[in-house]
């Protein structure tokens, strides 16, 4: 998966602290059992594959604006017989989905690259049915506005107080609210220095740079940044 672990126990591998904080973010949107649900951002694949094939949706479809990640869940989805649906489409326009068409719309560690987040808060309330519910889980930033080096790297993060208010704006209720900046950290804690390194050149190159990657978010949630998850619902 391509987001953050979520500490539960001591040992736990990266991919079982992914997979709890996934089932974590479900569990905030009271539930996708029986829902149409809507991933947007969903890079890989790999938790939507992850929630479709445990939780009991009604329908799942991901969206993702990079062609190779799309086409590698769709792959997967087939070859593991999974039931779920994906398309390469931009989170900020929604053009392959249409109006009042989800039960629940999920956004994972993805809207800090959109810099245009109200067109993207105004195409998840649209596409969400009335009631409909909404999770959104990303960094925050304490400083405003992004340095000339974050916008190089595509890189848009928002006040607490900013997404508070832009939801609000897009029409969107916000009922819940969590700072899970340190389950987080933990998280990342607890699986630095464990990604294998053995096995081939190839095997060795991806496990060295995910821990480089694990130390750049953990000295960033230490720092300027912290994560948050809203939930709510469309009016």
């Amino acid at each position: 998966m391509l987001h953050f672990p979520l500490f539960e126990k001591t040992g736990q591998t990266l991919l079982e602290g992914q997979r709890l904080f996934s089932t974590r973010i479900a569990e905030r949107a009271n539930g996708i059992a029986k829902a149409d649900v809507l991933e947007l951002g969903c890079g890989n694949g790999e938790q939507a594959l992850w929630l479709a094939s445990t939780q009991a949706p009604r329908s799942y479809h991901g969206i993702d604006l990079y062609p190779p990640h799309v086409e590698h869940a769709r792959q997967e989805a087939g070859r593991r017989g999974i039931d779920a649906t994906f398309a390469v489409d931009d989170s900020q326009k929604l053009t392959s989905v249409a109006d009042e068409s989800a039960d629940v719309v999920l956004c994972i560690e993805s809207a800090h690259h959109y810099p245009d987040k109200p067109a993207f808060l105004r195409q998840v309330r649209r596409a969400l049915r009335p009631g409909g519910r909404f999770a959104i889980a990303d960094f925050t930033t304490r400083g405003g506005n992004p340095s000339k080096f974050e916008r190089l790297i595509d890189t848009y993060c928002w006040t607490g107080l900013q997404w508070q208010e832009e939801l609000a704006d897009a029409g969107l209720v916000v009922d819940f609210s969590e700072d899970m900046s340190e389950g987080l950290q933990r998280g990342l804690e607890e699986v630095r220095g464990t990604l294998a390194k053995s096995g081939g050149l190839r095997t060795w190159v991806a496990g060295f740079l995910g821990d480089r990657l694990v130390a750049y978010y953990l000295s960033d949630l230490k720092g300027d940044r912290s994560y948050h998850l809203f939930t709510g619902f469309r009016e």
